[in-house]
């Protein structure tokens, strides 16, 4: 995807171009399809929630309705990483309300499931763990945002965020030890 072309796609669609949309959305689609992997790379909520489900609820949120104004492919990308986040804690929270169910209402649960629900809390936790860390710093949260959520390099964050590798790997640094501190 070409910062060029995403902006001047972003900007069409905000003169109302409805065509734009599609070839945005063909342009993004992959790269939102990355994302996604990384988003649940490692996660059981890959049993329930796909990356192409994934990837087209992030397109309903970004583009169904009202849609968004972007400034350019870096806030893009930044509103894209936000949406995929609330998405997942959104799936999250549905399923630890079904666990939390009345006894009679509730079916009986395998280990696999189980083991997913438990790694649901993980996911709240951590959405809670960023939210508090984003009062404090609410760059490194952003990074970790970006990082997780886009999957994005060091140095891709670096360029979204308009600031030097460095700093990026020490807001990350940062970021990881006190979401362990969090968490724990």
């Amino acid at each position: 995807m070409t910062k060029h072309t995403v902006t001047l796609l972003l900007r069409q669609i905000e003169d109302g171009d409805g065509e734009a949309e599609d070839q945005l959305f063909e342009l993004v689609y992959a790269d939102l399809h990355r994302e996604a992997g990384h988003a649940t790379a490692g996660r059981p909520l890959t049993d329930s929630l796909q990356k192409t489900d994934l990837v087209h609820e992030v397109y309903a949120k970004l583009f169904v309705g009202e849609g968004g104004k972007w400034e350019n492919r870096r806030h893009f990308l930044g509103v894209a990483a936000k949406a995929m986040r609330s998405i997942l804690v959104d799936h999250a929270r549905a399923k630890l309300s079904t666990k939390r169910a009345p006894p009679g209402e509730r079916a009986a649960l395998d280990s696999i499931v189980t083991k997913f629900e438990d790694r649901v809390i993980d996911v709240l936790d951590l959405d809670q763990a960023l939210c508090t860390l984003a009062e404090e710093d609410a760059r490194a949260a952003r990074v970790v945002e970006l990082r997780l959520f886009a999957g994005l390099s060091m140095s891709d964050v670096a360029g979204v965020l308009q600031l030097p590798k460095r700093t990026i790997e020490r807001d990350w640094t940062f970021a990881r030890i006190r979401l362990h501190r969090l968490i724990q």
